[in-house]
């Protein structure tokens, strides 16, 4: 039997790798594993029977007494960039255990709503309230595409829970060996994020009920697109080569493409209609494209079958392919992705790479028109997709990784554990003697009433007064 304290975000409704993680892995562990499931505030008074996927889930407080109950064997931590993980990284500050990153990059530079591409001013307020007023006004670097690298320790990747972990996962191999070179006490790891492959007919099935939904005719070709409002996300490059592709499609006299927005929620979607709004030839573009907001993370998952090419061109160092893009995959739905950082990892046959830089606009608009015109080439993809898909992500194989570090691991946390307890009971005990030696003295009449009939016995039993270490005057 293995006790384990398992802290992740479970919301299906906000496109979280931690919580598409847990959805996938916790169905398929081991029978003998007594999990207890760690949530916020939030996920907390949502899920009202406080179940989720058959395991009890309490508020991640309530971790230390849990623990104090019936003491946990492992705890399992999983982070990415979203407030929704904030309360995971104050608890591994707290328990040793394993940490699943999936998302190492701890900050991100929104794109300005109105000046992107135009002045840095907006990116530098945000650098300001990120990083303070003394952070150096690079935003006009941004804007323009140039290189920030001379400023980049400036900004902290990572949290400085990094030092404290045990063990650290991460997804690519990129992330592996930044973390290698920190020199970092704790081991590193590295496996996929679980996606599995989704079959032809399903897909095939989705497809035409889409297409009928929302109005898109069955010959159509159309792009997929999933970006968020990031500098990274490339979103506004994405249009751009989509608008360029749709000037060669006229000057060949073929039908117009359709561009499909997915967005996480309404938030997105508006500011997506916005984005849309603001690219030149409205009746190539803004025109010809629907922005369907999806009101889970399976039902985007589902309307991702709608797509026949999607574009994931994203630029990031650390971050790792989006989840999008995988699931996309996954459909066996031809991907462009970015040739950079993780994305470059990805086996050629499995997705069409695009190289980034001077040029990249040009290489996706001609591609987007060679795979329109070349069937063989967009199924020969999609099958490369499915492969890399279920060699590499099926979460099967990932739950094959996670429990063989947790073999390896095993004894090392154990002792870990054992130690950290301790040292919290010396702490607890210090702290709870000078709370009582401070009450003799400032209010003596009520530290002579303490007895096993108070009614604030509760209280003095939780601090040690009501035990024989701590005895009244």
């Amino acid at each position: 039997m293995l006790r384990i304290a398992w802290f992740s975000p479970i919301s299906s409704t906000k496109a979280l790798r931690s919580a598409d993680y847990t959805r996938a892995i916790l169905p398929r562990v081991p029978s003998d594993w007594e999990i207890e499931i760690f949530v916020d505030s939030e996920d907390w008074e949502t899920n009202r029977e406080h179940r989720f996927l058959g395991y009890p889930i309490y508020l991640h407080h309530r971790a230390f007494l849990r623990d104090q109950a019936r003491p946990f064997d492992l705890f399992i931590f999983h982070v990415e960039d979203r407030k929704s993980c904030s309360f995971v990284q104050t608890a591994i500050g707290i328990w040793p255990g394993i940490v699943i990153y999936h998302d190492l990059n701890l900050n991100r530079l929104e794109q300005a709503q109105l000046e992107h591409a135009t002045t840095g001013e907006a990116l530098n307020r945000t650098f300001h309230a990120t990083h303070g007023s003394e952070a150096p006004p690079v935003g006009d670097y941004l804007a323009r595409g140039w290189s920030i690298e001379i400023f980049d320790r400036a900004y902290p990747k990572f949290g400085t829970e990094l030092n404290l972990a045990e063990v650290i996962i991460v997804e690519n191999e990129r992330s592996c060996a930044e973390l290698k070179n920190r020199n970092l006490p704790g081991r590193i790891e590295l496996s996929a994020p679980p996606v599995d492959p989704i079959s032809a007919d399903l897909v095939n099935t989705q497809r035409v009920s889409l297409r009928a939904r929302h109005g898109i005719r069955a010959d159509e070709f159309v792009v997929g697109l999933a970006a968020q409002f990031f500098l990274e996300d490339r979103a506004t490059l994405s249009l751009e080569a989509f608008l360029e592709a749709q000037r060669s499609f006229v000057k060949n006299g073929l039908p117009l493409a359709r561009l499909v927005w997915l967005a996480e929620d309404e938030a997105c979607a508006k500011r997506a209609r916005e984005l849309l709004a603001r690219v030149p030839q409205a009746d190539l573009v803004c025109d010809r494209s629907l922005v369907l907001v999806a009101g889970s993370d399976e039902e985007f998952a589902t309307l991702l079958s709608v797509c026949d090419v999607f574009l994931a061109i994203c630029f990031n160092a650390l971050r790792g392919l989006p989840l999008a893009a995988l699931k996309t995959m996954a459909r066996g739905i031809p991907t462009l992705t970015g040739y950079f950082g993780p994305s470059a990892e990805l086996p050629v046959g499995a997705v069409l790479p695009v190289p980034l830089g001077l040029g990249e606009r040009e290489f996706v608009a001609s591609s987007l028109v060679k795979l329109r015109g070349d069937p063989d080439f967009r199924e020969r993809l999609g099958v490369g997709a499915l492969e890399y898909i279920g060699t590499v992500t099926e979460s099967g194989g990932v739950l094959a990784d996670l429990i063989a570090v947790i073999d390896s691991a095993a004894e090392k946390l154990g002792k870990t554990l054992r130690h950290r307890r301790e040292l919290m009971t010396e702490i607890e005990k210090h702290f709870s003697s000078k709370l009582y030696r401070e009450l003799q003295i400032k209010m003596p009449a009520a530290s002579s009433s303490l007895s096993w009939d108070s009614p604030f016995n509760g209280a003095y039993r939780t601090l040690g007064w009501a035990s024989e270490e701590v005895k009244p005057l």
